[in-house]
């Protein structure tokens, strides 16, 4: 029987598209072993997680494994590789054990921490790029989300080309789930169209931008509903006045956010920096229109169903808005093209991707 061991510490943090990631590919591993695609008489696959770990999947095939005494840091660079010691681990959230050994693989979903490092804190800056550039080293499978992603760990981990796999990510779980409209009636979204953006409150996001852009429409017959956390650094610089149009919800649940991707009249995505871009994969998937930046990560998700703007230039943003808004025809061809287009990732052929790498190490 073989053992592969995975890093379940992503079940101790808050769902952002990287613990996204995580979840989707254990319960497709988990149907792949429900489905014999898996032979589990060969395989068996273990998640492994700290002490004190709340709200655990129910798996049917894999094993959940509480292990160690430790937690947060410690946990993943001390109790994880003890338990995992001359097995295979892999670790799909960014950070792995540097004394794990060579037999690891580990998703690293982007370069941020080298391509937009003023988002981050000089400890976390100090801690990532370490890490990062260690396990690009050690680690013996790299895997990444986009081309563009795989340029970038080349380019500042020195990651061999060979080393680097990329697997996209996939959407169907916004579709899986059933919208809850009544998110809608509680902020009062059935009156006038809106714009919606979501994502955490990381400056990269440029969040600031959007409302630039949009505080500039005169005459605005939309609203700018923005979700996914607390935005107070981001707009500390802003008026103090608050444009009535804005609405900033906080964190939505899954069934809320189908909700808002399915009756905004358009999602925007102005990010300054993305290693992939789950967000306007699953607003495309939901049958909403999608303005993003021009960035290379974006135009891999999007192909050419986005209209692109320029995140360096809130005017730019501003034209683009108002081109796509009063264009309906337009919109309705958004629409149809971006449910096409996110058909082409879906998670069950990212999983089959990420287990037949972790098969070739045992073999």
């Amino acid at each position: 029987m073989n053992e592969v061991i995975i890093n379940g510490r992503f079940l101790t943090q808050e769902i952002t598209g990287v613990q996204r990631y995580a979840h989707e590919l254990m319960r497709h591993l988990d149907q792949l072993l429900i489905d014999g695609q898996i032979d589990s008489d060969q395989y068996s696959i273990i998640l492994a997680v700290p002490p004190n770990t709340r709200d655990i999947p129910k798996y049917q095939r894999i094993k959940v494994k509480c292990i160690g005494y430790l937690q947060n840091n410690l946990w993943e660079q001390i109790s994880l590789p003890l338990f995992a010691r001359k097995k295979i681990l892999f670790s799909p959230c960014n950070i792995a054990p540097i004394f794990g050994g060579d037999r690891q693989l580990l998703t690293i979903h982007d370069a941020s921490v080298f391509g937009y490092p003023k988002t981050y804190t000089p400890m976390f800056l100090l801690k990532y790029r370490f890490i990062l550039k260690t396990m690009g080293e050690i680690a013996r499978i790299i895997f990444t989300d986009s081309d563009f992603s795989k340029k970038e760990l080349m380019k500042y981990c020195s990651i061999p080309t060979e080393k680097i796999v990329v697997v996209p990510l996939g959407h169907e779980h916004i579709l899986e789930i059933a919208a809850d409209e009544r998110i809608l009636k509680k902020y009062n979204l059935s009156q006038r169209p809106y714009l919606f953006t979501v994502g955490s409150q990381s400056a990269h996001k440029n969040y600031k931008g959007v409302m630039l852009a949009t505080n500039s429409i005169e005459k605005k017959d939309f609203d700018l509903i923005v979700a996914g956390g607390t935005f107070s650094k981001v707009f500390k610089n802003m008026d103090a006045s608050p444009d009535p149009t804005y609405v900033n919800l906080g964190y939505v649940n899954d069934q809320e956010l189908r909700a808002l991707y399915e009756h905004a009249a358009c999602f925007i995505y102005a990010s300054f920096y993305e290693g992939f871009g789950l967000p306007p994969l699953e607003a495309m998937a939901c049958g909403c229109p999608v303005i993003a930046s021009d960035i290379p990560a974006l135009r891999e998700v999007c192909g050419d169903v986005a209209v692109y703007c320029d995140p360096n230039n809130p005017d730019d943003i501003k034209k683009i808005i108002q081109a796509v808004l009063s264009n309906a025809d337009l919109m309705n061809k958004m629409k149809c093209a971006g449910i096409k287009q996110a058909q082409k990732f879906n998670w069950e052929y990212t999983t089959i991707q990420i287990w037949d790498k972790i098969t070739s190490m045992i073999d």
